[in-house]
């Protein structure tokens, strides 16, 4: 049976348009009080002319940078199910499994395959289109790929070793219909939507063999300015947090998990590998005055840069040269931090 990508009709009120509904009392990763805000202003994906009110706040323990209010599950269900379809492909699913893949999504496989065994069985959350579960269920075709999206209008199979289901997994619910344990449960870009980060990890890890392999992917706060967007494009009204290196690993090892490795192909998004951990790790290193000191400048001389990249000639031809300068600077301070 062939499967298409859901479409919504078009909502009555855009999300830009909804105020934040929930207010935080503490940082939804580490639970510290004390946190710094670093920005006021975000879009609603990528794209500058979707700017409206964020306010991001720098937890001042974990270093992970929350949504402070933020939309409630309710809101952002609301728009999952209404708005974001309108955004998606609506090519069937056999379509999707004949496309040429991509530099992207070869690169997200290959630096899984050395972790699996060619009888693996492998489930993805938000496996949008496809992309990476065809990729695996093409080079390992003993093994068992399942994909989950509420995008999906249906249930699909269009490979012999690859199921398309349309669901999704968040800190309260997963399907009755999945078969775990499996081997490898893999999520890219869908961390920093959840409400409950830590929650949603222990779900994933039930999902789990005893030494079943975690995958996650989501954006790097930390790199060049000139690797795509303005600072004011970066923060997201549905992406509920922002992850250093740091924080993520931190977050990984409460919720009990150790990183393995991390793949630095691609540095606009971290991207690592996991397994279980003996025991969660509960205290989060607390930043130093000058660290924060350090993540306050990185903001400022972004946000620099980007009133300059959308400023005329001769400020914007000056652009790149800031952003050279600066992460050339930055870097290595980052790089000690374990950013």
């Amino acid at each position: 049976m062939l499967a298409k990508l859901a479409s919504a009709p078009a909502p009555s009120v855009s999300l830009l348009a909804v105020t934040a509904d929930e207010m935080l009392t503490a940082c939804p990763v580490c639970g510290a009080t004390a946190a710094r805000l670093i920005a006021e202003e975000g879009v609603l994906y990528n794209r500058i002319d979707e700017r409206t009110a964020v306010s991001s706040h720098l937890c001042l323990h974990c270093s992970v940078i929350y949504s402070n209010p933020r939309l409630s599950r309710a809101r952002l269900a609301e728009f999952y199910r209404e708005q974001q379809g309108g955004r998606w492909s609506t090519r069937d699913a056999d379509d999707l499994a004949a496309r040429v893949e991509s530099g992207k999504t070869t690169r997200r496989t290959a630096f899984l395959l050395p972790f699996l065994s060619p009888t693996a069985r492998v489930l993805e959350v938000g496996c949008g289109e496809a992309n990476f579960v065809v990729s695996l269920a093409r080079r390992l075709p003993e093994a068992t790929v399942t994909g989950l999206d509420p995008a999906l209008a249906e249930a699909a199979r269009p490979l012999s070793n690859l199921s398309l289901v349309n669901a999704h997994i968040d800190d309260t619910f997963v399907p009755a219909t999945l078969a775990p344990p499996y081997d490898c449960v893999a999520a890219f870009h869908v961390l920093e939507h959840q409400h409950a980060p830590r929650e949603f990890l222990v779900q994933l890890g039930r999902l789990l063999a005893a030494d079943g392999t975690l995958y996650l992917e989501v954006p790097n706060t930390y790199r060049s300015f000139r690797l795509g967007k303005d600072v004011e494009a970066f923060f997201c009204v549905v992406h509920l947090c922002n992850y250093s290196r740091r924080a993520l690993a931190f977050l990984l090892r409460t919720a009990g998990f150790e990183p393995l490795a991390w793949d630095d192909s691609n540095p606009k998004a971290l991207r690592v590998i996991s397994r279980r951990r003996r025991s969660p790790e509960l205290t989060a290193p607390a930043l130093t005055s000058e660290e924060v000191a350090l993540i306050v400048r990185y903001f400022a001389r972004w946000k620099l840069y980007s009133v300059m990249r959308r400023a005329a000639f001769p400020l914007s031809a000056l652009a790149p040269l800031v952003s050279k300068l600066t992460w050339g600077r930055l870097r290595p301070r980052f790089a000690r931090m374990g950013f």
